[in-house]
Order: C-alpha cells, then structure tokens, then sequence
C-alpha cells in the first residue's frame, strides 16, 4: 500500500495521523520526492492528453448505461474531467461489501466530513454533528465507479451493470 512505500521511503504518502492532529511534525515532513516517482509522474503527464479523453469516454459510458436504465446521471459543466464517476445510492454499505466479494472496483472516498478522521473524534476540530449535513449525507451515500486507466470497457460495463442490478436506489 501507499502507507508502507511511504513508510519505506520509496514514495511520498498521504496524511498521517501526527500530520492531521498537529501532534508533531510527520518525520517525512521534509521528504523529497524520489527520482522514480518524478519520473513516472513526467511520463505520465506526457500522455495526461489520452487519460482525459479516456477518462471522458468511461463516464459518457457510465451517463448512457444510467440513463438507459432510467436513472439519473451525474451532471457537470462541459469539460470537466473526473478523477472517478461518483453515484449517489442508498444502500452504501451493503453494495460496497457485495463488490469486494464479487471483485467488483466500486470505490468510496471521504466516509466522514472531515475524512480520514473517524466521526467520533470530530470534536477534536470543533466540528458538531449536523454542522454539514450534506457532507454528512454524502458521505453516508456516494460510492465512485472508476476511470483509471486500467479501466476497460469491459470491466466499466461489469462494474455499472452491478451497481445497476444491486443499488436499492440511485438518488438524484
């Protein structure tokens, strides 16, 4: 995982507990970021023009297989490119353990407001339960489908037609 690279020092890695606490400053505060991870970042913007195109022709697929089945699709201004196609659902937790054991990527992002912290210990930023609840409602509904690279429209039409079939609903 990103963790243990992070650990090992072989890549820059996420938020840390210290870090998001302010306990003391994380001890890969001042880490540069390694030769190999510059250099498959340059690769890959070398060719960010084909991930966006991509990108874009997944989540027109996504739209069109929603919409099809008479669901509502996610709206967005012309030209914006996602990192991952969020749907909003009801039946969150139940559908994200079905596609973990159907090996279906169904991902979920921010499972509280002030994500990765865990809800008990909002407090601690001063935050009140009910403060946002938006935030608090999408992170109890959004699941993402993915648009990686990695993603062929193979596995995309796999992965929508169970979030399709399994979903109790997709809200607007």
């Amino acid at each position: 995982s990103l963790h243990k690279l992070s650990r090992l020092g072989l890549f820059v890695g996420s938020s840390t507990d210290d870090e998001i606490y302010g306990e003391e400053l994380p001890k890969d505060h001042y880490w540069l970021m390694p030769a190999y991870q510059q250099k498959v970042g340059l690769k890959k913007l070398r060719k960010i023009h084909d991930d966006i195109r991509k990108r874009n022709r997944l989540a027109s697929f996504y739209d069109d297989k929603l919409s099809a089945a008479g669901l509502p699709i996610l709206d967005r201004p012309e030209g914006t490119v996602l990192l991952r196609y969020p749907v909003r659902i009801e039946n969150k937790d139940s559908i994200l353990q079905s596609a973990r054991a159907q090996s279906i990527e169904l991902g979920s992002w921010f499972e509280t407001p002030l994500h990765p912290t865990p809800l008990e210990n909002h407090s601690t930023f001063g935050y009140t339960l009910g403060q946002c609840r938006n935030a608090e409602i999408a992170c109890q509904q959004v699941v993402n489908l993915p648009l990686h690279s990695k993603t062929n429209l193979d596995e995309a039409e796999r992965t929508i037609d169970f979030l399709i079939e399994n979903s109790a609903k997709i809200l607007e």
